[in-house]
């Protein structure tokens, strides 16, 4: 709400690219749309890659089953950092409300069915995939190996991914043989509120894995 809202007062206030370039309001939708959906690719992408905010982001890559419950497991702060982005890039171009607001929604339905635990036959998921995410293609980026984790960001299109080189088609060790979560966060009690909300406070131990296994050789120290 934080974000529509202030595309309404960017928007009363002709604040914004779109508004100075006076843009045709259907052109400014759609743009504005596809902009906003790269938003969320980009600052998915950046919480993977800059140490501080990655601390944030892995309390949602710690859930060991993956399914609809974990797309609502963010860190607070993660909320913060991502409310105060989107306000910003919305003032730069001028985001129409309605654009937000559809691309938001969008999002939602296809993030909740991303992340649910449901199989896809493959001769469904291969076409639908080439322009959305699909469970099968987001499962990988909860791979515990962390080559697999920086993969896959997209939300709602998954061209971004092909686009910007972050696509992985399928998992190395198979569907069936791709470890979920996190190593290093895999006792019941880390999955404790407590536990979580205090998770970018403490140190990411990885465990070593097995000489047949990935190993996740990012430092989380």
């Amino acid at each position: 709400m934080t974000t529509i809202s202030a595309a309404i007062y960017f928007q009363e206030n002709t604040l914004g690219l779109f508004h100075l370039l006076n843009l045709n309001f259907w052109f400014a939708f759609v743009i504005g749309f596809f902009i906003y959906d790269l938003f969320h690719y980009s600052i998915h992408r950046v919480f993977h890659k800059v140490p501080v905010l990655w601390k944030l982001h892995r309390l949602h890559h710690t859930d060991p089953d993956v399914d609809v419950s974990t797309e609502l497991k963010h860190h607070p702060f993660e909320l913060v950092v991502t409310v105060v982005s989107a306000v910003v890039v919305v003032f730069v171009f001028g985001i129409p409300p309605v654009s937000i607001i559809l691309c938001s929604l969008f999002a939602q339905v296809v993030s909740l069915i991303s992340h649910a635990n449901i199989k896809i036959a493959e001769s469904v998921d291969t076409p639908i995939r080439k322009v959305f995410v699909t469970p099968a293609m987001h499962r990988i980026h909860h791979s515990a190996w962390q080559p697999e984790t920086d993969s896959n960001y997209g939300v709602l299109f998954s061209f971004w991914d092909r686009w910007f080189g972050t696509y992985v088609d399928k998992p190395l060790a198979g569907y069936e043989g791709m470890k979920l979560g996190l190593d290093g966060f895999r006792s019941p009690r880390d999955l404790w509120l407590d536990k979580l909300l205090l998770q970018p406070f403490r140190r990411h131990v990885v465990v070593p894995a097995l000489k047949s296994e990935p190993v996740d050789k990012r430092n989380n120290a």
